[in-house]
């Protein structure tokens, strides 16, 4: 909540100096905070987690804050779309639509209220909105403590909803939705769930993500990929998973990302784009190999959204834009060529492990983040290094490396 804080003054009118033509470099093209962006079907932009929240449509160049500002209340977290309906979840105030691409918003929210039995609770804190069809649903906190109260699903553009009873006892901690199709995926701090009847009913889909993974992120791409974030702040092995059979089986997929959790995961066009603490990063194969691009300066990235032939990304500075020409003609950074050059062998192992392509140490690490002994010693001819699990219980183990590119963190499997 400390990043609201700072933000006490009322937006007017906003416009940003864009150069031009667009070179191969981000442009900040707003500087107010980007935590939430929304894409309308009309190729609007909105930046919706401000104290009034503003929009553009013209990638950037100019913004306004939205038309209606007294129903519109501030700090909208959760968005999407039906159609040229757009609904946007707030933090205090239930859920809201707007049907002339975002300039006016009215409240949708009548009604949930009733699902609690503590009339006295005024809050609606909507985590986040989904959609599947026509269909909109909603993870709700309504008390201030954040205990989730609901999950609702509306089929009326929000005008009635629904309580999706059964997912009470399973569902607490962070919410995420994605849709593939008919099918409807939601996950907590501790499970990925799976409905293909609108919500009624859900089954456990989690298989290879490893226990106390804490997803927080689901994405699903138009290549029938669905990607899950590991939000954990001391994650175990592996902080981004794709499935490719509608969450049967799930497989890491962070190699070059160095244990950085993702803030939105994003894809578009052959890329998929993964926002961090730690900045932004891209992958040209579906999410296997991971580089980071260097030249958005603003590392903290909360927000990913494509908008015509542009990437935007939301910080604590601003709204940032780059061409996605530019990721087309990128190279190989120095990461994912160091991720390349390393190698473990044997893997599985009953100790012994060859690491090829160290340029320094090799800290080992259990699942759990502490530092276990697997003392090992350096080839100088072969410039690998040696390390010996032997002494290590069976189970899955975490090795950082240092390569010329920065840490590149593989796991090892003890036999």
């Amino acid at each position: 909540m400390s990043r609201y804080l700072s933000i006490i003054f009322i937006l007017v009118t906003f416009e940003a100096c864009i150069p031009s033509p667009l070179k191969a470099q981000w442009v900040q093209v707003s500087r107010e905070p980007g935590y939430k962006l929304g894409v309308t079907s009309k190729n609007s932009l909105l930046d919706l987690d401000l104290p009034i929240p503003i929009r553009t449509t013209d990638f950037g160049n100019h913004w306004q804050p939205v038309d209606t500002l007294a129903s519109f209340p501030a700090y909208a977290q959760a968005f999407t779309t039906i159609g040229s309906n757009l609904f946007a979840g707030t933090g205090d105030s239930g859920i809201f639509r707007s049907m002339d691409d975002g300039i006016n918003w009215t409240s949708v929210s009548s009604g949930l209220h009733r699902f609690h039995l503590d009339t006295s609770i005024k809050t609606l804190w909507i985590w986040s909105l989904g959609t599947v069809g026509t269909d909109i649903v909603s993870a709700i906190y309504l008390t201030p403590e954040g205990h989730l109260s609901i999950v609702a699903r509306s089929s009326d553009s929000g005008a009635t909803w629904s309580e999706v009873s059964s997912l009470n006892d399973q569902f607490f901690g962070s919410i995420a939705f994605a849709t593939s199709g008919s099918n409807l995926f939601a996950s907590n701090s501790d499970h990925v769930y799976l409905s293909s009847d609108l919500g009624n009913n859900w089954i456990e889909v989690d298989s290879g993500i490893p226990y106390g993974a804490c997803i927080d992120i689901l994405y699903y791409d138009s290549n029938d990929t669905i990607f899950a974030g590991n939000g954990c702040s001391s994650p175990p092995p592996g902080v981004v998973f794709r499935s490719t059979d509608n969450g049967s089986r799930w497989k890491e997929s962070d190699n070059g990302l160095a244990l950085n959790a993702p803030n939105a995961l994003l894809a578009d066009g052959g890329f998929v784009f993964a926002a961090t603490d730690e900045g932004l990063f891209f992958s040209k194969d579906g999410g296997s190999i991971w580089q980071r691009d260097y030249e958005l300066t603003d590392t903290t990235v909360y927000a990913l959204a494509v908008d015509g032939p542009y990437l935007f990304a939301g910080t604590d500075s601003g709204v940032w834009r780059q061409s996605l020409l530019a990721f087309v003609n990128s190279s190989v950074g120095p990461e994912a060529t160091s991720q390349q050059a390393i190698s473990l062998f044997p893997n599985p192992t009953a100790g012994p492990v060859t690491v090829g392509g160290a340029a320094g140490s090799v800290t080992v690490t259990n699942v759990l983040g502490a530092v276990v002994d697997a003392s090992g010693y350096r080839e100088p001819s072969s410039g690998s290094v040696e390390l010996d699990l032997s002494r290590l219980p069976a189970g899955t183990y975490v090795a950082r490396i240092a390569t010329p590119g920065g840490i590149v963190v593989r796991n090892i499997l003890k036999e």
